[in-house]
Order: structure tokens, then C-alpha cells, then sequence
């Protein structure tokens, strides 16, 4: 049965027909981009570590300096058991050196950096690389929603840089051969 569109002329009608046929011409299969020289959208959660150890904000340093032996960098929780942020063995080792006496009896929640953005998983990561407020040098927290997810560490996005790299000259090298 054809119906007529809502809003449409009376001289069209819908049609049970799958087929979707566009004004291009036919011959035209790259109307607005370059296949050649697409980059995978590959999303945050694809790359990111699994939560590792956590440890709530009102806990002494020392005892996160214990925690970090096991795992690095750890999730500060608040006291609703929310993710605020992280903290690494060298923001530690920065306050120790810092402050000699007194900073392991400082609390956990002190030492996360409120310039830290959290992530969100679904974030493509070609969005990651360009974005001039995140510090990609150092872990960042990776969210779902509002629960924490994982944890987005240096080296895998410098290792997806590298993928990303080496599958693009191969693409590009007119023999087919990897340079």
C-alpha cells in the first residue's frame, strides 16, 4: 500500500521499497571524501586500561603510596564512592620532594589535580589528539556516564598514533608495500 508523506506534496508518495537512491550521479561513489585517506574512528574505550586499584579521597598518602606499588596510576573515590580523579606514583614523589615532612599524612583527595578532565568512553580519539585543554602526557580517567570506566594511559595513545601512522604510509605507498 503507497501512503502519502506527511508535509509532502500530494504528487509523492512513500513506498515499501528498501532501496534508497540518491540524486548522485551514479558514477560518483566518493561524493565528499577520500576513502584512501580515512583514519579508523576508533573510540577511547578501544584503547583504554581497566580500572586498576582504588582508594578513597580521605585516605593518607602513605597509604595510597602503598596502594601505587600494586597499581599506577589509582582512582580517588569521594565519599559516595565516586570517581574524582587519579593519582600517579610521581605526583607523590613530586610532594615528597616538595614537602619532606607532613605529606603522607595528607589525604588522597588533595593530590587530584582539578585540571584533569575525565573522558568519556565514547570519545573518538582523533577528538583526544586535538583538543588543546587535555594532557595527554599523564592518565587520564575515563567515564561512562558518570561511573568511572578505565583509565586512558600515555602509551596507548602513542601506540595508536603509531598504528595509526604505519596503516597510512602502506595505504599510500603506491607498490602496496609497508615502508
Amino acid at each position: 500500500m503507497i501512503r502519502p508523506l506527511l508535509g509532502a506534496p500530494q504528487d509523492f508518495a512513500a513506498s515499501a521499497s528498501n532501496a534508497l537512491h540518491t540524486p548522485v550521479a551514479s558514477g560518483s561513489d566518493r561524493a565528499r571524501h577520500n576513502p584512501e585517506r580515512t583514519v579508523g574512528m576508533t573510540a577511547i574505550e578501544d584503547i583504554m586500561a581497566p580500572l586498576g586499584a582504588t582508594i578513597l579521597g580521605t585516605r593518607s598518602l602513605a597509604d595510597a603510596a602503598q596502594v601505587l606499588e600494586e597499581s599506577d596510576p589509582v582512582v580517588v573515590l569521594n565519599l559516595s564512592y565516586r570517581a574524582i580523579g587519579l593519582i600517579t606514583r610521581a605526583d607523590i614523589e613530586s610532594l615528597r620532594q616538595r614537602q619532606p615532612k607532613g605529606w603522607s599524612k595528607r589525604r588522597c583527595a588533595a593530590l587530584v589535580r582539578t585540571s584533569d578532565q575525565a573522558l568519556q568512553r565514547s570519545t573518538p580519539i582523533r577528538e583526544l589528539l586535538v583538543s588543546p585543554v587535555l594532557d595527554t602526557t599523564r592518565p587520564l580517567l575515563v567515564l561512562d556516564q558518570d561511573q568511572a570506566a578505565g583509565i586512558l594511559l600515555p602509551g596507548s595513545i602513542s601506540a595508536w598514533r603509531r598504528d595509526q601512522e604505519s596503516s597510512g604510509a602502506a595505504s599510500i605507498s603506491p607498490s602496496g608495500e609497508s615502508r
